[in-house]
């Protein structure tokens, strides 16, 4: 994805949003409640992406082992902060 599209696709979120007859508090809820959702699917990605490149270099890379480590330790609720 190129940067314009990007940009674009924030752009129309935004827009969408601020046509919204709802509350402030009620939108900052829902977009609260997507980014947790699209988290978790991140996660959920990278795990299966981490698997599979373990899978193919194999696991006796003790360095691999460190940044998989660090991956899986970082903090679920970094959207709360």
């Amino acid at each position: 994805m190129i940067n314009l599209e990007i940009r674009e696709f924030s752009q129309a979120i935004i827009n969408f949003i601020n046509r919204s007859p709802l509350p402030t508090e009620v939108k900052r809820l829902c977009l609260n409640d997507i980014a947790a959702q699209l988290l978790q699917e991140a996660n959920t990605q990278i795990e299966t992406e981490i698997q599979k490149r373990d899978q193919q270099v194999g696991n006796g890379n003790p360095e691999q082992e460190g940044e998989n480590e660090f991956i899986k330790d970082t903090p679920k609720d970094s959207l709360e902060k």
